[in-house]
């Protein structure tokens, strides 16, 4: 955002104004969207170890293997994602730009912790609601 707010990215991504100033609803809508693209994430990685869960009912196992099936689809889909916010960047409307870039960083940092760090989560879950 601070970029945007002092015009450091001016001369990248396009001419604007740099105002001192950005407007509130900007961050707002980031972290919303962001959230809701990473849960999205989280509910389709977790579906697919419950699943592999159900059949093997090995935690290790289920991790291992929802994680090995589902890491390259989330990769690739907020690869995809992240070039349809870039493309806001050429709209040239500083509002749209700001959105556009914002959220493109936040899916390419995401998807990879989606599917690294998130594997003790997810074998804690099991761990706890799934073994009697």
């Amino acid at each position: 955002m601070r970029r945007f707010q002092d015009g450091h990215l001016e001369g990248i991504v396009d001419e604007f104004t740099a105002t001192g100033t950005i407007t509130w609803t900007v961050p707002v809508l980031l972290f919303c969207i962001a959230f809701g693209k990473s849960m999205d994430y989280e509910v389709f990685l977790l579906s697919r170890i419950k699943e592999e869960w159900d059949r093997s009912g090995d935690n290790q196992l289920a991790v291992a293997r929802g994680l090995e099936r589902t890491g390259a689809m989330v990769t690739a889909a907020a690869g995809l994602i992240a070039i349809v916010w870039l493309g806001f960047v050429l709209s040239g409307i500083s509002y749209l730009i700001a959105i556009g870039l914002g959220l493109a960083v936040a899916v390419l940092m995401d998807a990879p912790h989606v599917t690294r760090s998130r594997r003790g989560k997810a074998e804690s879950v099991l761990q706890l609601y799934f073994v009697a």
